[in-house]
């Protein structure tokens, strides 16, 4: 497990140490930070999947001014959807966006009319370049599907064994998500053949 992917694991991210610089075959990847549309001078983020701030210059309550020494900001992660969030300040006004969201439009340019922004096999977690796209609607829900999240319903085995999603389904039993997800919404192949079982079982929705 790589030291990204340890952090991403943790339900708030407070990201101070040099994630930018990673030692692999002695070689140094660097981080590569682009400011914010809407926040330049203010915040940047990185292709790494962080936001930090900048220094800066700001009045007082005195009228005097102060500097505001730049930090990398801490991300929360709210549970469903599982989305890391950071908020941005400008001229008092404080706003709350994915980060996920920041980075897509920053390194890979607006979003194209009728199309959404996509995670890779790496999960909703990992916010970097490589791990997201565009994309349209049909090929979101294929990714869900792929994930084992279309439906985060509970479900029940045959064993009578619960579960509170398709996803914890298959993480504690290594069956597909998918694959219980279609067993449970009675899904029916392209051939027209339904599927009956997953795992050697057949689930239901609770």
């Amino acid at each position: 497990m790589t030291l990204i992917e340890r952090n991403i694991q943790k339900s708030a991210q407070d990201l101070t140490s040099p994630l930018g610089v990673q030692h692999q075959s002695n070689q140094i990847m660097t981080e590569i930070w682009k400011d914010i549309t809407g926040y330049e001078g203010l915040y940047q983020v990185s292709d790494l999947g962080r936001v930090r701030s900048l220094d800066r210059v700001v009045p007082d309550s005195r009228g005097h001014t102060r500097k505001l020494k730049g930090r990398i900001l801490k991300a929360l992660l709210k549970v469903n959807p599982p989305y890391w969030r950071v908020i941005l300040s400008k001229e008092d006004v404080h706003e709350t966006f994915t980060v996920h969201k920041l980075v897509v439009n920053t390194f890979l340019g607006p979003c194209p009319k009728g199309m959404e922004i996509l995670h890779g096999v790496e999960g909703k977690e990992v916010n970097t370049p490589s791990n997201l796209r565009y994309g349209t609607r049909s090929e979101n829900t294929f990714d869900r599907l792929r994930d084992g999240t279309h439906n985060n319903r509970p479900v029940r085995r045959s064993d009578g064994r619960e579960f509170t999603s398709s996803s914890e389904a298959h993480r504690l039993t290594g069956v597909s998500a998918s694959s219980i997800w279609k067993v449970c919404s009675n899904y029916v192949r392209p051939n027209g053949q339904h599927h009956l079982t997953a795992g050697g079982f057949s689930w239901e929705f609770i």
